[in-house]
């Protein structure tokens, strides 16, 4: 496997896994508040390791070109759907971006803050 290929890979499962991760602790430690800066971390490891995916993946398969990344995308929908779509792809975008605005509150609120926000935001972002 070629190190770009490797680094695309292994950025997208540390993100699955610091995602899973994160949720499950988070969920099961609901009244330990001691666990929410490990959590915090593992949240924030996923979020960059989404992130690196993404730059790995216009470094090293896209060339940087957003038309590229769309046509990709396109194609990899179609053999799974059969729909010959590249919206996805800023599907991806809105999952970052709100990833890392969910990190950002959970960092620049504290972790008292994060917790007492309303469960419907956390289920609606989640569920997503």
């Amino acid at each position: 496997m070629l190190s770009g290929d490797f680094l695309i890979r292994i950025t997208i499962w540390i993100a699955i896994l610091a995602y899973t991760v994160g949720c499950v602790v988070f969920a099961i430690a609901w009244t330990r508040a001691d666990v929410d800066r490990w959590v915090r971390l593992a949240w924030t490891i996923g979020c960059a390791a989404l992130l690196a995916h993404f730059a790995c993946a216009f470094s090293f398969y896209h060339a940087w070109s957003q038309s590229s990344a769309y046509s990709e995308t396109a194609r990899q929908t179609a053999a799974v759907v059969g729909i010959n779509w590249g919206g996805g792809l800023f599907i991806n975008y809105t999952v970052a971006l709100l990833w890392l605005t969910d990190v950002a509150w959970w960092w620049f609120a504290g972790l008292s803050s994060y917790r007492r926000r309303p469960w419907l935001l956390t289920l609606a972002w989640h569920s997503f």
